[in-house]
């Protein structure tokens, strides 16, 4: 007998609500919390609650992209002082999110099926063993932030990068971090994130020579664009106008712009040699690298790959590196589902709470424009002490999203 709509949907939800309450179990959280020094004595603050709770502001669900604080009030149903639920905010809770945040990772990876209706990405797993990406994102805080969390914009002078390696199968990141928004991407890509057998596919932020030899020593095979200051020298022409014995030696770049070497029919396919030093010793390594030709002067696109023409040609490589923008879905996902870091406009709706006694109009903005009349026990809104209480709301600690908690790749 066919199953009808609502068993369907029961039979949809159950796994995720039950990894859902694995995520958050009690005695294993406690557990790791006491491990990783979040706790090292009874106190007022339920860890298993603040976790629920940091995790619920930071997400995309409607109803629960408050503050952490106010979030916490609900779960609890209890009030507590603001200096007794901000000390919790450390390193070691740090660590215990980004634990969290894991295991979150590994519960979605076990239930979503690998990607099998994008055409290429199933073509490409037929030859690699996974489709692997790397990019970062810069995400923008308040001024406020600007001591610890410097930006290279003086118009927003607060940000941070978030960096991650994701993979194509599941659309799931197999390793994400942060770092200051100066700090440039090469550095921070973590090489034992991409596994062997893979292809892997990066911006021109990540070229670099020795890793590209590393990468390559490793069986991983990797599309990229080709850097102009790169300029490797030729070893061997497959597909291109020009005097094959000619051209072999010379720099790419000196043989295009003299003409030695042309594109045939829009295409071009040419060995290069890669020089550089590994490990502190000079090697050589053979490349390829593959055109497409512009339809105006100077829109030609040039690829540097180790994936061999009997596996991608010319136009399939140019193909494979499109699926980079994969990435960029996950970071808009991320923009436009998460609410922007230390929003002071949300951290008000919980600022009653957290104030001390002290009668007053509040006089807030409320969600439908007007002045909220309600009088609460507190100091008055927009006061200093208001103001820096409410500041207090927000998550301030840029360790604390190493956990990059709550956000879903859908």
């Amino acid at each position: 007998m066919a199953k009808t709509s609502s068993e369907t949907a029961q039979a949809v939800k159950a796994p995720f609500l039950k990894a859902y309450h694995e995520l958050f179990d009690s005695d294993d959280l406690w557990a790791a919390a006491r491990k990783l020094g979040v706790v090292t004595r009874e106190r007022k603050v339920d860890v298993p609650a603040l976790v629920e709770a940091a995790v619920l502001a930071m997400s995309g669900l409607p109803g629960t992209q408050t503050t952490i604080f106010a979030n916490y009030l609900q779960l609890m149903g209890e009030a507590i002082a603001p200096s007794s639920f901000y000390g919790r905010f450390t390193v070691p809770f740090a660590g215990l999110m980004a634990d969290v945040s894991g295991r979150a990772i590994e519960a979605v990876r076990a239930l979503a099926p690998e990607d099998r209706e994008n055409e290429e990405v199933a073509a490409l797993l037929r030859h690699f063993t996974d489709v692997q990406i790397t990019d970062s994102t810069c995400k923008l805080l308040q001024k406020l932030a600007q001591d610890w969390a410097p930006s290279t914009s003086p118009e927003r002078p607060a940000s941070f990068k978030l960096h991650a390696v994701i993979s194509l199968k599941d659309r799931l990141p197999l390793e994400q971090h942060l770092s200051p928004q100066r700090h440039h991407d090469s550095p921070e890509l973590d090489e034992s994130a991409i596994s062997k057998g893979a292809l892997f596919l990066g911006d021109l932020g990540y070229i670099d020579q020795e890793r590209l030899v590393r990468l390559k020593r490793r069986d991983v095979h990797v599309v990229m664009r080709l850097k102009k200051s790169q300029d490797p020298c030729i070893h061997r022409i497959r597909v291109g106008k020009g005097s094959k014995s000619a051209c072999r030696g010379e720099s790419l770049d000196k043989a295009l712009g003299m003409g030695m070497l042309d594109f045939d029919k829009g295409r071009l396919d040419v060995d290069v040699v890669i020089t550089t030093s590994v490990d502190g010793q000079p090697t050589r390594e053979i490349f390829r690298v593959v055109g497409i030709a512009g339809d105006q002067p100077g829109e030609d696109w040039y690829y540097l790959t180790t994936v061999p023409p009997e596996i991608l040609s010319v136009d399939d490589v140019g193909l494979a590196y499109t699926l980079r923008w994969d990435i960029e879905l996950l970071w808009k996902h991320l923009k436009t589902r998460s609410r922007p870091l230390g929003d002071s406009r949300l951290a008000t709706r919980g600022c009653a709470r957290a104030c001390a006694r002290q009668d007053h109009r509040c006089g807030a903005r409320t969600a439908a424009g007007t002045r909220c009349q309600a009088v609460h026990e507190g100091p008055r809104h927009g006061s200093a002490r208001h103001r820096a209480l409410t500041q207090s709301l927000t998550p301030h600690d840029p360790r604390l999203a190493n956990a990059w908690p709550g956000h879903r790749y859908r």
